[in-house]
């Protein structure tokens, strides 16, 4: 389900409909949760926020668990300058370095843009859809709260469609209904 142009200028005067993927598991998690949040806040508005999950590290080992959350966001900023203010705000938030090599890592913050209104991109630095959402649990539970009809542009499945189907066998645990 993809938000209408009506449905877009009707409550936020806002041009895009992006949703995101925020993670943590350094630190104060919920902190750095708020952080994110509030940092996005200054180029849109965060039109809707799922709970709060619990979740092991998904792709290497480590002990801390994450925090995840997936929101809709609302902004009038193109694909790449979102992805630019993103990354600013992980910056603002405490986070360190992004991984070299694209291996998996513990983080203060972590926010991926996993969907820009239906756009398709695959460019060095950013693919949109976010590439293999649809084999963590992590990013789908969050997203089934906010956009279970959400349909995926390349897959052409909902979000409700792909959790279901998801290989991924680490269930997480919904710790807040919001922060």
């Amino acid at each position: 389900m993809a938000w209408s142009a009506h449905q877009r200028s009707k409550g936020s005067g806002q041009k895009h409909v992006a949703y995101l993927s925020l993670g943590s598991n350094m630190g104060s998690r919920r902190a750095h949760l708020r952080c994110a949040l509030e940092g996005l806040s200054a180029k849109g508005v965060v039109a809707k926020c799922s709970g709060m999950w619990q979740t092991r590290a998904w792709g290497y080992q480590d002990d801390r668990d994450y925090l995840n959350l997936a929101c809709c966001f609302l902004t009038d900023l193109d694909v790449w300058a979102l992805h630019r203010h993103c990354q600013e705000v992980e910056v603002d938030c405490g986070r360190r370095e992004k991984s070299l090599n694209g291996s998996y890592e513990a983080r203060e913050i972590d926010i991926d843009i996993l969907f820009f209104d239906e756009l398709v991109l695959r460019e060095e630095d950013l693919e949109i859809p976010h590439p293999r959402l649809e084999l963590r649990n992590f990013v789908l539970q969050p997203m089934m709260e906010i956009a279970p009809q959400l349909k995926h542009p390349k897959h052409e499945k909902t979000i409700a469609q792909l959790l279901a189907e998801c290989p991924d066998e680490q269930l997480g645990s919904k710790t807040e209904h919001g922060l």
